[in-house]
């Protein structure tokens, strides 16, 4: 984090945001190029790093609860701030990209999107309560946990997805099939940053132990019985994807292609996660053959039917 105590300009923080994210999410980076326009694309930038800060320092173990909770405050006070014309002190470079993005909405009369930033908030503050406690939701928090991270990430990038002026907001929303994948394939380093993404009822159900969950083997029991319903889910959200409009499907529908290959492999490999694996000439074969059938059936799915 870096002082500032004085606003900078829209250009200079739109340079640092548009390098920042190019080499930190270089597919966002790439499909801000490819579906939005030059005058949007940069409000990406902005969000995107705004919110890359605020998940670095909650999963930052080196800092404490008490000092990710008043981030957090601050964050919200702040908001309600700008939504409400104060003048600002903004501490951090970050947070010009909060005050930019936020005159941004109530330019293009999208005030009502600063709810979902609000959730995002909520989002940070649940994991600062469970990394207090022993790092685990139970299935009901996970839920809840899930729907304000995933809805709100998706109504906030949908403003900058072409759509009919009589459309006001977008029908449904998908996201959870790419946490489920990106949660198995970071479980080693969420566990390091204090919690662990399988629900209460689910490691008493596998008898878990979650003091040293990196050396339990039943956590690949978890993942075995588990992947139906995950694959479930994928399903479900081609589905949804099939309605949108076409930026989305295109987007979305490349990335769970890619997404598909990370899962699918984990299956080939005896469900094991949160370990290096060794390369298997004949699993990465059946890896390879069954992901691009699969992706095959994901594009016919979400483009031509």
């Amino acid at each position: 984090m870096i002082a500032n105590n004085a606003l900078l300009s829209l250009n200079k923080l739109v340079s640092i945001t548009r390098t920042s994210t190019r080499k930190r999410a270089f597919k966002l980076w790439l499909y801000a190029h490819l579906f939005t326009g030059p005058k949007k694309r940069k409000y990406i930038y902005l969000i995107h790093i705004y919110f890359r800060w605020l998940d670095d320092f909650i999963d930052n173990p080196k800092n404490s609860p008490l000092s990710k909770k008043n981030l957090i405050n601050r964050q919200r006070e702040l908001l309600q701030k700008i939504i409400s014309g104060y003048v600002v002190k903004l501490n951090f470079t970050e947070e010009n990209c909060l005050f930019y993005f936020v005159e941004f909405l109530m330019k293009k009369n999208e005030i009502c999107m600063t709810k979902y930033l609000d959730n995002l908030f909520k989002v940070f503050e649940l994991d600062i309560s469970r990394v207090e406690n022993d790092g685990i939701f139970s299935e009901s928090e996970l839920k809840e946990y899930l729907t304000l991270q995933n809805e709100s990430f998706f109504r906030i990038f949908s403003i900058f997805v072409p759509r009919p002026k009589s459309q006001k907001e977008i029908e449904g929303y998908i996201g959870l099939f790419p946490w489920h994948v990106l949660s198995l394939r970071d479980f080693e380093e969420d566990v390091e940053s204090g919690f662990i993404n399988i629900c209460r009822e689910d490691i008493n159900k596998f008898n878990l132990d979650v003091i040293n969950i990196m050396t339990d083997s039943n956590r690949f029991y978890w993942l075995k019985e588990n992947y139906p319903k995950i694959l479930g889910i994928l399903e479900k959200e081609i589905s949804i994807m099939n309605k949108m409009p076409s930026v989305i499907k295109i987007a979305w529908g490349l990335s769970y292609i890619h997404l598909n290959w990370e899962f699918n492999r984990l299956k080939y490999y005896d469900y094991k996660f949160g370990v290096t694996l060794k390369k298997d000439l004949v699993r990465e074969f059946k890896v390879m053959t069954s992901t691009t059938w699969l992706g095959f059936q994901i594009f016919v799915k979400v483009f031509l039917i």
